[in-house]
C-alpha cells in the first residue's frame, strides 16, 4: 500500500532529521554507523539510550521491519521522557 511505504519513508527522514539537529550524520548504506555516534552522548543514561532505541526502530533497513509512526508515539522516548527536558540534560 503506498500509504504504508510514506510512513516508512517518514519516519526514516525523522530520524536522520533528528540525528542531523543532534549533529551526526547519516550514511543511508550504514544508518547503525550514527547510532554509534549517538552513544557520546548517551552515556548511561536512560532518556539517551531510549533515544537510541527510538531511531533504531527507525533506521531499519528493511521498510517492513520500520517503526511506523503511530507506533513512534507509543515509544518511550515520547511516553515516559518527552514530559521533561531536564531528562535529556
Amino acid at each position: 500500500c503506498e500509504a504504508e511505504a510514506t510512513a516508512v519513508i517518514d519516519t526514516w527522514t525523522i530520524a536522520t532529521s533528528m540525528l542531523r539537529m543532534l549533529g551526526i550524520g547519516v550514511d543511508p548504506t550504514n544508518p547503525t554507523s550514527a547510532l554509534n555516534a549517538l552513544g557520546m552522548f548517551a552515556g548511561s543514561h536512560e532518556a539517551w539510550m531510549s533515544l537510541r532505541s527510538l531511531l533504531q526502530a527507525c533506521l531499519r533497513v528493511n521498510p517492513t521491519q520500520r517503526i511506523t509512526p503511530a507506533q513512534m508515539l507509543q515509544h518511550p522516548f515520547f511516553t515516559v521522557y518527552s514530559a521533561s527536558e531536564q531528562e535529556l540534560k
